[in-house]
């Protein structure tokens, strides 16, 4: 199933008119059915494929032909745009489709999230439900519960039931998702700035700071 959550998106390629992921090429999220990576240049063909299907851009409220010179376009303005960060779902390592996050507003710790599952053959599998759990996570302290079977998976592997992952960033992804994960981040980069300004600038005050 093809699908948006947060906040809807207007364009029929989400980050099309605004643009794209740049910040965290690197990144892979892996999940049990899919994998969300870096979007590569091998991949556009397909995505134009995928985009040019009336049953996929009927989701996006915005149907219009797209060209290979289009998707190339868009693909090298999003390398470079920090407001987006865009990955490429593979499932049983083929490219199947998109998710990603854009209008990041960083001061204001927001953004819009959209997501699409070109492989019509995979709709109703889960993939766009496991995707979007990899980006904003399973609900906060939702993960170790007895009704989640990822957590019943880990617990088999390890011999018993543990109550959390025993690694905070962890266990923010898990429940939260990239997004959490994000701002954390955020409110850290912050603190620590903050930290280091005061000190610097008056540290007759006698402020506090790690050593």
């Amino acid at each position: 199933v093809i699908y948006s959550t947060a906040r809807a998106l207007s364009s029929p390629r989400f980050g099309q008119k605004h643009e794209n992921v740049g910040i965290m090429e690197a990144m892979i999220l892996q999940g049990n059915q899919v994998r969300l990576r870096a979007i590569e240049r091998d991949d556009l063909s397909l995505a134009v494929q995928y985009l040019n299907d009336s049953d996929v851009l009927m989701y996006f409220g915005k149907l219009a032909p797209l060209s290979l010179q289009d998707e190339e376009d868009w693909y090298e303005r999003m390398r470079h745009d920090d407001r987006v960060v865009n990955f490429a779902i593979e499932f049983d390592g083929r490219y199947v489709g998109g998710c990603g996050l854009i209008n990041l507003d960083h001061l204001h710790r927001r953004a819009e999230i959209g997501i699409f599952v070109g492989d019509k053959a995979l709709w109703g599998q889960g993939v766009g439900s496991e995707a979007m759990r990899l980006v904003l996570g399973y609900g906060y302290a939702a993960f170790w519960t007895p009704g989640n079977p990822d957590a019943w998976r880990i617990w088999a592997d390890i011999g018993w039931q543990a109550p959390h992952s025993h690694n905070g960033y962890r266990e923010m992804m898990l429940g939260l998702g990239l997004v959490g994960l994000a701002v954390l981040a955020a409110v850290i980069v912050r603190a620590v700035w903050q930290g280091a300004v005061l000190y610097c600038t008056r540290p007759q005050e006698g402020w506090l700071w790690l050593n």
